[in-house]
């Protein structure tokens, strides 16, 4: 029996329909194999270099304070896990670019930077010897003094565990311009459990002190004061014995908090020099948070306790409530009546988190005094002129020709002063004893 021609058309529509669906299911087919083989390419190339620089980024976190996680996540998001043009020709890890105070090699390509007229240019980043180069100078890079004002709540604030609020502080302190950039590192650090790395901040009590970076290498500043996080069994006197310095300062400079023999919690704030009396940023005060203490806010500003009290009219053994506006510095205008806040406080007998005694320093002894418009007047800036121990640099001046004057060495002023090279400014105060 023949078929009809009608018939004949319509086998062969069904036909080549059936082929069509074929073929596009052996490239759905092949699409997929190939995103696989992608994103495992992507999962093997980003896994390698976590295996390959993970070390680098808990020493950095040992030394600086900094989430080892935070800087994994930072270098494969930078780097697209090290083979990017930047990282595999200028070691550039992090995106750094040049900025006015690098005097290191070199290295130009087109990013976001702009000319006159609005067009893209060449922006200069900085090139390294090698990664491990890079990721000590991501570390200095936000710890350095030059970024105080930009990264220093990171350190005060923050612990070297807490890297959701890491990730969200880069972000809103202009790491990145990306809006969901904190959002791909806590990606990135769960995805890959980078935070696993944070943990390795804890030192084992039979490590020896070989393991330990130099002290120099530790230090940070807030508010132009020098401080280092401590190590798990450090105490003052040890620092201080570091530092070629006395413990009885440190513990002064610390608000007389801690005995100088005390072992201190690891990551335990220590300030080498003399906090100032207020604030030199631009945040009029701060907001208490979880029944924070005014030691733990003058820790967090570089702020001497008795002169935080006075300021916010507290006396010894009185503590700010939640939701309370702690006044940094001096103000036009004194924030009203100071005497009526120190009604209805609670008191404390100890130090937040510990069981020891209060201390004996009386921080009722003013350190200044509030003037009318609001003015401080310390003792150190009225005898600014008189400072023992201190050194005003003048025109002419060197390290070495102040190091004979005051029969010292240079190592021992850079020491002294937390100086990495020999550049000083006329003007500025150096310690010299």
């Amino acid at each position: 029996m023949s078929l009809s021609a009608r018939k004949i058309v319509q086998i062969a529509v069904v036909l080549q329909c059936c082929t069509i669906l074929a073929q596009a299911q052996t490239s759905y087919k092949t699409r997929q194999s190939a995103s696989e083989t992608s994103r495992n390419s992507t999962a093997d190339k980003y896994e390698a270099y976590i295996e390959k620089y993970h070390e680098a980024a808990v020493r950095e976190m040992t030394d600086y304070g900094i989430p080892a996680s935070i800087t994994l996540a930072q270098g494969l998001l930078e780097s697209a896990a090290g083979t990017s043009t930047l990282a595999t020709i200028a070691n550039n890890h992090f995106g750094i670019k040049c900025g006015d105070d690098w005097e290191g090699e070199t290295y130009f390509k087109v990013d976001d930077d702009k000319d006159k007229n609005g067009n893209l240019k060449r922006s200069c980043f900085r090139k390294y010897e090698s990664a491990a180069e890079s990721f000590a100078d991501h570390s200095e890079f936000l710890a350095g003094q030059r970024k105080e004002q930009r990264y220093g709540f990171l350190f005060t604030q923050l612990g070297p565990t807490d890297y959701k609020n890491w990730a969200r502080g880069l972000q809103s302190a202009g790491y990145a311009t990306a809006k969901d950039y904190a959002d791909n590192l806590i990606d990135l650090i769960e995805r890959y459990n980078l935070q696993q790395y944070d943990q390795e901040n804890d030192r084992s009590d039979d490590e020896s002190d070989e393991d330990y970076v130099d002290i120099s290498d530790r230090v940070l500043f807030v508010n132009d004061v020098p401080f280092i996080h401590s190590r798990k069994n450090e105490s003052l006197e040890s620092i201080a014995e570091q530092l070629e310095a006395s413990s009885d300062d440190l513990v002064i400079y610390n608000d007389s908090r801690y005995k100088a023999n005390e072992k201190l919690d690891n990551g335990t704030i220590v300030f080498l020099e003399e906090k100032k009396v207020q604030w030199n940023g631009t945040e009029k005060y701060h907001t208490v948070e979880d029944a924070e203490t005014m030691f733990q806010i003058a820790q967090q500003y570089g702020i001497r306790l008795s002169s935080l009290m006075t300021r916010n009219g507290l006396r010894k053994g009185q503590e700010p409530e939640d939701g309370e506006q702690i006044y940094i510095r001096s103000l036009t205008n004194q924030p009203g009546d100071l005497r009526i806040r120190t009604e209805n406080r609670r008191e404390t007998a100890t130090q937040p988190g510990r069981s020891r005694p209060e201390t004996q320093r009386n921080t009722d002894e003013l350190d200044f005094e509030i003037t009318p418009g609001g003015r401080e007047s310390d003792d150190d800036t009225v005898n600014e002129r008189n400072r023992d121990g201190y050194h005003l640099v003048k025109k002419g001046d060197t390290l070495y020709s102040i190091s004979r004057k005051y029969q010292t060495t240079v190592e021992k002023l850079k020491r002294l002063n937390n100086l990495r090279g020999d550049a000083i400014n006329t003007g500025e105060w150096l310690k010299v004893k």
